[in-house]
């Protein structure tokens, strides 16, 4: 398993701030040609049971998971 942690950008433009950090999140998923979940409080729902599901079908297929889990901002 691997992390990779993206430092918050420091800006009082709520706008700029996303933009910023998205660019970097877009710049580390074009290095991996993997199946990558994006995980924020807007995404779609799914059961525990489904999601390991998708998981495990990319497992299966010999793909790494990789998981973006969104900021609080």
């Amino acid at each position: 398993m691997e992390w990779i942690r993206i430092r918050p950008v420091k800006h009082t433009e709520r706008a700029f701030v996303i933009k910023q950090e998205t660019l970097k999140v877009l710049e580390i998923l074009t290095k991996f040609r993997e199946k990558a979940y994006i995980l924020d409080e807007f995404g779609k729902e799914y059961t525990t049971m489904e999601f390991s599901e998708k998981i495990q079908k990319n497992r299966d297929a010999g793909k790494e998971v990789i998981f973006v889990i969104g900021g609080s901002f």
